[in-house]
């Protein structure tokens, strides 16, 4: 999925709890980190700036920390910068 200002990212969650969002380069080095807390079970649609990304693949990852019983969930989504 090319983008060029913004990305949409969306994640379905089993539950309440605490989300963080980490973008990392082709090489493996996080570029922005987002932390957020208090997401309730559905879908988690968002959006991220990328204008000042330079072009290239990245990878989004969301890890997912069950309030109830803590229980960890990652998923990771590739997209790719484009100028």
């Amino acid at each position: 999925n090319p983008a060029v200002s913004y990305i949409w990212y969306g994640f379905q969650f089993p539950g309440s709890g605490k989300v963080s969002v980490q973008l990392t380069n082709a090489i493996g080095q996080t570029v922005k980190s987002i932390d957020e807390s208090g997401y309730s079970t559905g879908k988690v649609i968002e959006s991220i700036s990328v204008s000042g990304f330079a072009a290239g693949l990245y990878f989004i990852t969301a890890t997912f920390i069950a309030a109830n019983d803590g229980h960890v969930h990652i998923i990771t989504k590739k997209f790719e910068v484009i100028h």
